[in-house]
């Protein structure tokens, strides 16, 4: 499982959760089904303990491929191109992450994104 956080900065007017702090974006492994998938959820983190925002019936999973069996640097792949999805306002991961902001009224933090490759000159 790899995992990272974008910050809540506010909530909209008619938000019915206003005690999120962050959302976490996992993209994950589901053995059963032989598939890598994202889940995008909101989660409230404050002294030290982290509590989960669970939902039923809202969006907020996406396949990303087929995947015969575990591979973790390919997860680590995929987890690299939701990033730069996020911070590039394009693609499927990005319509997740409106569904669910918009779902739960929050107002998100910008976010940036820094490839971890390194240029050869």
């Amino acid at each position: 499982m790899t995992s990272f956080r974008i910050a809540v900065c506010g909530y909209e007017n008619e938000a019915s959760d206003k005690e999120s702090t962050h959302v976490e974006l996992t993209v994950n492994y589901d053995k059963n089904r032989r598939i890598a998938y994202l889940y995008v959820g909101p989660l409230q983190v404050a002294d030290g303990w982290e509590t989960r925002h669970i939902t039923f019936g809202g969006r907020s999973h996406l396949t990303l491929e087929a995947m015969p069996r575990l591979n973790r640097k390919r997860l680590d792949a995929l987890l690299e191109q939701v990033k730069y999805q996020i911070s590039d306002k394009t693609g499927p991961a990005w319509d997740l992450l409106e569904a669910v902001r918009a779902e739960n009224g929050l107002i998100l933090c910008h976010y940036t994104y820094q490839s971890k490759l390194i240029g050869v000159c």
